[in-house]
């Protein structure tokens, strides 16, 4: 081969083109072939690095982060929260064909985690999140799986795991990420893009476990980190109930004895049959104060008897999950940590939230209380939260009530892109003006046409929207529960919205849903768009292409449920 066709001098821009669709497998391949493409290839292969909270693992990293010609290229850190499968556990040699059952054979087969020591873990995962002083990561990870065999691994929304196997890897990370912030905090990393389980599916950050952890992180120097923060993804989920034995290394030293007395006192008040509203740290309403949380230190310092039948007991017929009438899920510290964790970040640019759903609607007044986790947004306005550099906002499967998304959205005029997906509106005050996603898109897009407060909004999409579900709600539509329906009052469907597959093909002489649309500045300028459909227009399905690209009812659904969480009833 001529010299003139050999890969010399490509520009940094072109290989990142050429590189960033191939796998790591096939980087290695390319790295084999000739110097030219090792020496064009090493840089994307090696700069995504994976690690977990381990010795072994750790240990791995630090030898990494030393070697000789790849020690620097690494700016991608990912760290992940790991579990074995009990499927995977029961077929080891030594461990599945004894007696040992349930928490045995998973405490035999899953990886060693040095956490007597978990002063020395931190030392050790401060200096990795620096790169050993080079402070060249960009970007940090968080990740969860389970272990499924040598090198084999499965997202908890795709394993075939047990409910005990799903509590032991949330317990996990949510150990992951207190010890992840809380390095972070006390080394200061330049981190710019920071995503905390915002790829994980199935698994995430309980809200409370956010809340309980902020204060001691903040004086650890989360502040000070935060500013440095540009883009943000957090996925944080409803109550999860960790169990007894994981409540240590889920809280760290510094907090278990505080949880263990909550509990204590939350069990006592449900075995006295207190009613949900008036148990300790619990409002009833948006608007009124907690009840006072009443734990007479030694009253709950120790109780080996009632430690035992808590141990026992569990929140719901789920293992590892609360139902909606049960205190630990009421409780108003689930809600005010992600904006507090927010308002240490006051210079993000892009913020992805994500709420994952674990409640068990058990309600016997028939009313399901996921509504409870709209005070999550609520606390962002509530708390004057200021982000002057955002410029998009990215709701998932997040709760909200419409009076606090249009107040967050004109406190934030600079939001150049709004993107809601499966946003769930929440209507329970009684003075709520805004009682439909029609009325909040509205107050959200037209003052961007009329100048009014400056807005800088082009562009909103809209997807799967609906509103809180009622106990034991089972979703009716193919979008979800009622999803909302984005036509305007006098538009008929486009085939390029079927083709898209945001609409619904419905039976001959049906109103069509349109569940996903994007709107941009035109579209805000039409009088009409937010109105609702005319009740009389139908559609001639012979008018629709066969071929369109709709999802079905059941894909829409368990599409959701994935991505979401799964209304159990």
């Amino acid at each position: 081969m001529s010299s003139h066709t050999t890969l010399h001098h490509v520009p940094r821009e072109i290989s990142a083109q050429i590189f960033s669709p191939l796998s790591v497998a096939d980087l290695k391949s390319l790295r084999l072939v000739n110097r030219q493409l090792n020496a064009l290839a090493t840089g994307p292969c090696f700069a995504r690095y994976t690690t977990s909270l381990t010795p072994r693992a750790l240990a791995r990293t630090e030898e990494f982060m030393g070697h000789q010609f790849l020690g620097h290229l690494p700016c991608h850190l990912r760290i992940v929260a790991e579990c074995t499968s009990s499927h995977f556990a029961r077929r080891l040699p030594g461990i599945g064909d004894g007696a040992a059952t349930g928490e045995a054979i998973i405490q035999q087969a899953d990886p060693a985690y040095d956490m007597a020591l978990e002063g020395r873990v931190l030392g050790r995962l401060a200096n990795i999140l620096t790169w050993g002083g080079r402070m060249s990561l960009t970007t940090l990870e968080l990740d969860a799986r389970f272990i499924e065999g040598p090198d084999a691994y499965s997202a908890p929304a795709d394993s075939e795991a047990t409910d005990l196997d799903r509590q032991r890897l949330w317990a996990r990370a949510s150990q992951t990420y207190r010890l992840t912030m809380t390095a972070l905090a006390q080394c200061r990393a330049p981190i710019r893009d920071l995503q905390i389980y915002s790829n994980t599916y199935g698994c995430s950050v309980p809200s409370y476990d956010i809340s309980v952890g902020l204060p001691r992180r903040l004086k650890d120097g989360l502040a000070q980190l935060g500013h440095g923060l540009k883009h943000l993804s957090l996925s944080y989920s409803t109550r999860v109930d960790h169990g007894w034995e994981r409540l240590p290394i889920v809280y760290g030293p510094h907090h278990v004895a505080v949880e263990k007395r909550r509990q204590r006192r939350y069990w006592d008040q449900i075995g006295d049959e207190v009613e949900w509203h008036e148990m300790d740290g619990v409002a009833a309403s948006e608007d009124m104060a907690p009840v006072d949380f009443d734990m007479d230190g030694s009253d709950y310092d120790t109780d080996d008897e009632a430690d035992g039948w808590i141990q026992a007991d569990k929140g719901s017929e789920i293992r590892g999950r609360y139902s909606d009438s049960m205190p630990q899920a009421l409780c108003e510290d689930n809600f005010p940590g992600v904006a507090l964790f927010l308002k240490q970040t006051p210079n993000i640019e892009s913020l992805d939230l994500h709420m994952f759903q674990t409640l068990e609607y058990e309600a016997y007044d028939g009313a399901s209380r996921l509504h409870f986790y709209s005070r999550v947004f609520k606390a962002m306005v509530d708390q004057n939260l200021e982000l002057p550099r955002l410029r998009r906002l990215t709701l998932r499967g997040v709760c909200v009530n419409g009076d606090d998304l249009v107040a967050f959205m004109r406190r934030h005029p600079q939001v150049e892109s709004l993107e809601l997906h499966h946003v769930i509106l929440c209507c329970r005050r009684l003075y709520a003006q805004l009682r439909s996603w029609k009325d909040v898109l509205r107050e959200v897009c037209h003052p961007t046409i009329t100048g009014k407060d400056n807005r800088s909004l082009v562009r909103v999409f809209c997807t799967d929207l609906c509103r809180a579900p009622g106990a034991g709600t089972v979703p009716t539509t193919s979008a979800g529960h009622l999803a909302e329906n984005l036509l305007g009052a006098t538009e008929h469907v486009t085939q390029h919205w079927i083709d898209k597959g945001w609409c619904d093909c419905p039976r001959k002489g049906t109103r069509p849903i349109l569940h996903t649309r994007e709107f941009l500045q035109d579209d805000f300028r039409r009088e009409d768009i937010f109105d609702q459909p005319e009740r009389g227009m139908r559609l001639n399905t012979n008018e629709w292409n066969k071929e369109s690209a709709s999802p079905t009812a059941g894909q829409l659904r368990a599409h959701r449920e994935r991505m979401y969480g799964k209304t159990y009833g």
